[in-house]
C-alpha cells in the first residue's frame, strides 16, 4: 500500500524475513511473495499512482474498479506452492541461534515497546504517504525516518547508527548497477521502437475485432511488450486503445482488467528491474526458479484475461 514495489518490500524486510525464514519458507518463494504482495498493493491502495491513474483513464470510481477489476485480478496471483517443494531441502536462510525457532522467542518489555513505537511511526508514516498522494521516491524517505526512529530508541550511539545504515545501503550497491545496466537495455529496445511496431501491429488487429478482441490485444500490448513507469504505461494503453474501446463498447470494468494485466504481468515475465530488485530484497540466488513461479501466476492470470475478455462483455 505504500505506492511502490521494492521499496515497500525492503522497509518490511528485515522483520518478515526471520518469521518466514524460521518457518522454513525458503528465499526464492519468499521474493515471489514480496513481489506478489508489492504488486497487489499497487492496484489496491486507493491513492497510489496505478489506482489513480486506471480509475481516471476508464472512469470508475475505487469502489467499481476494486469490483470489477482489481479482487477478481487479485485472486490469480499463485505458484509459490510448486517453488517451495522443488527448493525445500536446498534453500535456507541462516538463522541466528536466538531466532532459530519463534516458539522459543520472547520479547522483553523494551523490545515490545521498540516494536509498538515502530509500528505506529510505519503506519503514520503510510498513512501521511498515502493522504499527501506521495510519489515513488517517498519510500526513501520512510525508509530513513524509520532507520532514525529505530537508532534513537535503541538507544544506539548516533555515529553508531550511521554506520550500520551506511553498512546496509552498501550492500546494494551491486543491485543498482544491475538495475542501471536492465533500465538501458529497455532503453534500447525503446529507442529501436520494438515495443511501437509491436503495438502498431496489434492495434490493426484490435480495431478489426471487436470488444473481445480489443481486451485481449490491448492487455498484451502492454504485459509483453512495454515496459516503463507504471503510470506511463497505463496512458500510453489508454492512448492506444482507450477511444478504440469506447466505440466497441467495451465495458470500463473489462477494459480496467486489461490495464492491470498491461501494467502488472510484464516483470513476471521478464526479468526486470521490479523482479530482480525483489530477488535482492529476499537474498534469493535462485532466479530460474522464482521465474518460474512467476510465470506459473502470470499463467494462471492471463487465463483469467482471456475469460473476462468472452464473458465480461456479456455480463456488464
Amino acid at each position: 500500500l505504500l505506492g511502490t514495489l521494492a521499496g515497500g518490500n525492503a522497509i518490511i524486510s528485515p522483520i518478515l524475513i526471520p518469521i518466514l525464514a524460521a518457518l522454513g519458507i525458503t528465499p526464492t518463494v519468499v521474493a515471489v511473495l514480496f513481489k506478489v504482495s508489492g504488486e497487489i498493493g499497487l492496484i489496491v491502495g486507493p491513492l497510489t499512482g496505478v489506482t489513480l491513474i486506471t480509475m481516471q483513464v476508464t472512469g470508475l470510481s475505487y469502489g467499481q474498479l476494486m469490483l470489477y477489476a482489481v479482487i477478481p485480478f487479485s485472486l490469480f496471483w499463485i505458484g509459490c506452492n510448486r517453488a517451495q517443494r522443488l527448493t525445500e531441502g536446498t534453500e535456507h536462510y541462516e538463522l541466528s541461534s536466538d531466532i532459530s525457532s519463534i516458539d522459543s522467542i520472547t520479547p522483553t518489555p523494551k523490545e515490545k515497546r521498540n516494536t509498538i513505537i515502530f509500528l505506529i511511526s510505519f503506519v503514520v508514516l503510510i498513512t501521511y504517504g498515502i493522504l499527501m498522494k506521495q510519489s515513488t521516491s517517498y519510500a526513501l524517505t520512510v525508509m530513513l525516518l524509520l532507520a532514525g526512529i529505530i537508532i534513537l530508541i535503541a538507544g544506539f550511539p548516533v555515529d553508531e547508527g550511521v554506520k550500520m545504515l551506511s553498512k546496509g545501503i552498501g550492500s546494494q550497491a551491486s543491485t543498482l548497477v544491475l538495475l542501471l545496466n536492465f533500465t538501458v537495455m529497455m532503453d534500447l529496445v525503446n529507442a529501436g521502437e520494438g515495443f511501437t511496431a509491436l503495438g502498431n501491429l496489434l492495434s490493426g488487429l484490435a480495431q478489426s475485432g471487436g470488444a473481445t478482441a480489443l481486451a485481449l490485444v490491448s492487455a498484451v500490448v502492454g504485459g509483453f511488450g512495454i515496459e516503463t513507469a507504471a503510470v506511463l504505461e497505463i496512458q500510453i494503453v489508454a492512448e492506444m486503445f482507450g477511444e478504440m474501446a469506447i466505440k466497441a463498447g467495451l465495458p470500463m470494468g473489462v477494459f480496467a482488467v486489461s490495464i492491470l494485466a498491461a501494467t502488472r504481468l510484464t516483470s513476471s515475465v521478464y526479468p526486470t528491474s521490479n523482479f530482480i530488485g525483489h530477488l535482492v530484497t529476499a537474498r534469493c540466488d535462485n532466479t530460474k526458479e522464482a521465474l518460474r513461479a512467476n510465470w506459473i501466476g502470470a499463467a494462471f492470470a492471463w487465463a483469467f484475461v482471456l475469460l473476462y475478455a468472452f464473458i465480461g462483455p456479456m455480463i456488464f
